[in-house]
């Protein structure tokens, strides 16, 4: 996708984001409102994810990295320093919070990642909450020994990094857990991928479970996969946060609502 129509994207979206404000559903307005606009919201865990995402920039390690999916839009090079791929192809420190702040609030306790890259945001989604199950799934043998090191060095117990591609390792996975809570796409990136992963959780989900899909405006099939789950008929609400689609599945909700949300 060009970048023209990239920041034909980005205006659209700013255009119609909103704030707690703009919003009428008591739902997304309190969630806006705990979780985003109290800038007071702060955990003692994110000083620690803050400074290890401050060395993961230092770092110049070479890893030679396997695209199993979409691949980079910034990073061409199967070589890869660690300090360019924790710059372009890790997580926001934005969003890693605020689905930290998301598990907490909901007490999310059954989390599964696809796509683990270095590991610091599957180290925030096991520090959230009351200690929760995390599996992150991750197709690259580098970055998935990469993670695990980091998962070493920091002592994190509850979190289970897999090396599989996410088309083996998540039905297994699927199977053995009671519920999804917190479903986390970042990976492959292709329209067909991406709708097949929603619909092999989507039989796991309840109504309190939280699906979030990244890069939903990566390439014109994203955008088409956005728009083919957010209305699919068990979706009560999608946030669209531009960089990253959010849907829920409350019940009480006399038709599905749809919301551009201004990012945290």
């Amino acid at each position: 996708m060009s970048k023209r129509q990239h920041l034909i994207d980005y205006l659209h979206y700013t255009w119609q984001a909103k704030t707690a404000h703009g919003v009428h559903s008591p739902f997304v307005y309190k969630l806006i409102e705990t979780l985003i606009d109290d800038k007071d919201c702060k955990f003692s865990a994110f000083d620690e994810l803050t400074a290890i995402r401050q060395q993961l920039l230092k770092d110049k390690t070479l890893l030679e990295i396997t695209d199993l999916g979409a691949g980079s839009l910034v990073l061409k090079s199967a070589q890869r320093r660690v300090k360019d791929i924790a710059k372009h192809g890790i997580t926001r420190q934005n969003f890693s919070e605020f689905y930290f702040k998301l598990i907490n609030y909901f007490n999310c306790q059954h989390i599964i990642e696809l796509g683990t890259s270095l590991g610091l945001n599957a180290l925030y989604l096991a520090k959230a909450g009351n200690k929760p199950t995390v599996y992150s799934i991750e197709g690259s043998e580098a970055l998935h020994h990469f993670a695990k090191n980091l998962q070493t060095q920091h002592k994190v117990n509850n979190l289970q990094l897999i090396h599989a591609t996410f088309d083996n390792g998540l039905p297994n996975l699927l199977n053995q857990l009671p519920q999804l809570d917190f479903f986390l796409v970042d990976g492959n990136h292709t329209y067909e991928a991406t709708l097949r992963y929603f619909e092999m959780a989507l039989p796991h989900q309840t109504e309190n479970s939280i699906f979030v899909f990244d890069d939903i405006y990566w390439s014109e099939g994203m955008k088409k996969a956005w728009q083919e789950i957010k209305a699919h008929p068990q979706v009560s609400v999608s946030l669209n946060f531009y960089y990253c689609g959010f849907i829920f599945f409350k019940k009480g909700f006399k038709e599905p609502l749809h919301l551009s949300i201004k990012q945290p």
